[in-house]
C-alpha cells in the first residue's frame, strides 16, 4: 500500500540472501527507520539534519532484526525512530506494545516529519483504516486476535507489559528547565502556558522522580528522586511553577551521575511507564533511556468524548492516590496520578 501510494518509493522483496545481492539506490543522506538504542528521534531533528531518504523494513520484528544483521548495506546507515502519539490502528493483529505501528502507519508518520509539506499522507491512512475494517467485518474473523481482544487485557488497548509482575513496573515523571540565554518572562502569562518559560529545545531533565510498584521491598528502596544541576539559576517564579523550593536543589547531581544512578535503579526485565512520551525524550537526551518504555497517554483509558486531564480522571473516578513522602512538588503529584492510573489499569485488566 505504501509503495503504491508514494511516487518516489522503491520496493525490494525477497529472502535475505536475495536482498543481499541487490545494490540499493541509497543516497548520501539515507537513513534506516529502526528503533535501536542509538536511533535518533526524527521529530527532534531540525530540517537541515533530517535524512534525505529513508529505508523502511517490512516484516516481523524477528525478520527485521535478521535483515539488519544480514544486509551489509543497511549496517552503515544511521538509525532513526518515531515517537507515536497514539496507538496504532492495525487492529487485525495483537500489538506487542501500546504504541506499535504497522509499516504503513510508520511510513506515513515518518513522511510527515521528514516532508511536512507533502500533501495527502492521511489519504493513505484512510485507505489503511478501510482495509482493516473490511477484514474485521468479515464473519469468519475471530475477535480474540485483535489488539482490542481479551488477550490484551481489555478493550482499552492495555499493553501486556503493564500487566507483568508489579515488582518489574516502574512509573516515572520528569521536569525540564530552561537553558542559559533564555530568560523567563515577567510571569504575567498564564501558568503552564508555553510563553511563561523558554524550555530547552533539547529538553534536559531537571527534576526526576520514579516509583516501583512492587511491595517486596521497603518504600525507600522503591523510590527514586534526583535533582539535576540547573543550567541557569532557578528563579522563584520558576520554582513556584514546579511547586518546589530551593532546598530541593541543595545537592543536585550531574547528568552523568543521574544516568548512572538511574541505570542502577532500573533492573533487567523492568518496564518504565510514563504518562507522555515527553518524559521518554528527557531520558533519551541524556542517554539514560530504557529499552522497555511505554506511554500511558496512548492508552484509551478515558471513555469520555472530551478527553479529561489525568488529574481530573483520577478525581472523578475516585482512584486512590498517595503522594510521595517527602514532598516532591508538581513532579511528585503527577507521579502519584500516574501510579494511580497504572494500578487502575492493572485492576480492570485482571478483572476482565
Amino acid at each position: 500500500m505504501a509503495h503504491s501510494s508514494l511516487k518516489q518509493s522503491k520496493l525490494f522483496c525477497g529472502t535475505n540472501d536475495a536482498l543481499a545481492k541487490i545494490k540499493f539506490p541509497l543516497k548520501p543522506g539515507a537513513g534506516l527507520l529502526y528503533p535501536s538504542r542509538s536511533a535518533t528521534t526524527l521529530a527532534d531533528l531540525p530540517p537541515n539534519e533530517k535524512p534525505e531518504q529513508l529505508v523502511i523494513i517490512d516484516g516481523t520484528w524477528s525478520q527485521a532484526r535478521t535483515m539488519l544483521r544480514d544486509l551489509t548495506q543497511l549496517k552503515s546507515l544511521p538509525h532513526y525512530k518515531l515517537v507515536p502519539t497514539q496507538p496504532g490502528k492495525y487492529r487485525i493483529r495483537l500489538e506487542p506494545t501500546d504504541t506499535s505501528l504497522s509499516t504503513v502507519e510508520a511510513a506515513v508518520q515518518a513522511l510527515k516529519e521528514v516532508e511536512p509539506d507533502t500533501q495527502g499522507p492521511n489519504d493513505l491512512l484512510l485507505a489503511f483504516d478501510q482495509m482493516v475494517q473490511r477484514q474485521l467485518d468479515h464473519p469468519r474473523v475471530g475477535r480474540e486476535h485483535y489488539s482490542e481482544g481479551p488477550k490484551s487485557g481489555s478493550s482499552l488497548n492495555i499493553p501486556r507489559r503493564l500487566l507483568a509482575n508489579e515488582d518489574s513496573i516502574v512509573v516515572a515523571y520528569g521536569e525540564t528547565g530552561y537553558r542559559a540565554g533564555n530568560k523567563p518572562t515577567n510571569g504575567t502569562a498564564k501558568p503552564g502556558s508555553s510563553s511563561l518559560f523558554q524550555i530547552d529545545s533539547r529538553r534536559l531533565p531537571l527534576f526526576w522522580v520514579a516509583q516501583r510498584l512492587g511491595s517486596s521491598e521497603s518504600i525507600i528502596d522503591r523510590k527514586f528522586a534526583r535533582a539535576l544541576v540547573p543550567q541557569v539559576r532557578l528563579t522563584d517564579t520558576f520554582l513556584n511553577h514546579l511547586e518546589l523550593s530551593p532546598s530541593h536543589f541543595d545537592s543536585p547531581v550531574s547528568v552523568e551521575r543521574f544516568r548512572e544512578d538511574w541505570r542502577s535503579f532500573i533492573r533487567d526485565g523492568d518496564t518504565v511507564a510514563v504518562y507522555s512520551s515527553g518524559s521518554i525524550r528527557l531520558l533519551e537526551n541524556v542517554q539514560a533511556d530504557f529499552e522497555s518504555c511505554l506511554s500511558l497517554k496512548s492508552i484509551n483509558f478515558d471513555p469520555s468524548p472530551q478527553r479529561r486531564t489525568l488529574s481530573r480522571f483520577i478525581e472523578e473516578n475516585n482512584l486512590p492516590c498517595e503522594t510521595l513522602d517527602p514532598y516532591y512538588g508538581r513532579a511528585g503529584r503527577r507521579l502519584a496520578n500516574a501510579v494511580a492510573l497504572v494500578k487502575y489499569l492493572r485492576r480492570i485488566a485482571n478483572a476482565s
